[in-house]
């Protein structure tokens, strides 16, 4: 149950910082290029490493698919499809609008494989990953932590954007920075749970080894176990 209690940890440290940081310097700390957005794009990328370098366990497409996400959401924090098209790649409107044709091409063979990446893991492990966490299992349990605070990152993230364009609602700089804590701090978390999941993976793997090994070496002392 470490993952939920991660969670829950950094939601009450960005409920503490939003509300009692003074709005000024939250903006700084989650500004672009700031303190936890820098750290964030490097937990993802050493995360995609850690993934790359353990590529004979996990073994190929499941290391490329998952080293692949783990890059693109730090470009994405980098603001990396920005530069090359000036907008989000995952806007449907960039596609109708008077962009270059190969920019757009470009992008959309980046979403493609992306989207591919996704879909290959998602059918690849869901069953699995369901099977596991109804027998409890850490590695699953920090998987679907990780998908719950994606999604509430995201929510959080357009949350104040609905309240203010669609509702026409003001919105205090208390409230704004209380919003930056906890979408730039959870999103801070997930590159953490990922590599809090390959831990609890590899620590899985050697214990099965172990018993297997263990296993073997009992049948083979028992002279009573092997064919009559």
């Amino acid at each position: 149950m470490l993952a939920p209690m991660i969670a829950v940890a950094v939601l009450l440290a960005s409920l503490v910082l939003g509300s009692l940081a003074s709005p000024p310097d939250v903006m700084d700390w989650t500004a672009e290029e700031g303190l936890i957005e820098r750290s964030t794009v490097m937990l993802y990328f050493f995360a995609a490493l850690v993934v790359a370098a353990d590529r004979q366990r996990l073994h190929a497409p499941v290391w490329i698919a998952l080293a692949a996400l783990l890059v693109a959401a730090a470009a994405r924090e980098l603001d990396w499809h920005k530069a090359f098209t000036g907008t989000s790649i995952l806007k449907l409107s960039y596609y109708f609008s008077d962009a270059p044709l190969r920019h757009k091409l470009a992008a959309l063979a980046v979403v493609a494989c992306l989207v591919a990446a996704a879909a290959y893991l998602a059918l690849r492990f869901a069953r699995g990953t369901w099977r596991a966490l109804r027998a409890r299992d850490a590695a699953a349990i920090t998987a679907v932590t990780f998908l719950a605070c994606m999604v509430i990152s995201k929510l959080v993230d357009r949350s104040l954007n609905v309240l203010a364009q669609d509702w026409q609602l003001s919105i205090s700089a208390q409230a704004r920075s209380l919003q930056l804590a906890i979408e730039e701090l959870m999103e801070l978390e997930l590159p953490l749970l990922v590599l809090l999941g390959l831990v609890q993976l590899r620590l899985a793997a050697g214990r099965a080894a172990l018993v297997s090994l263990q296993a073997a070496a009992s049948h083979a002392a028992d002279p009573g176990s092997g064919p009559g």
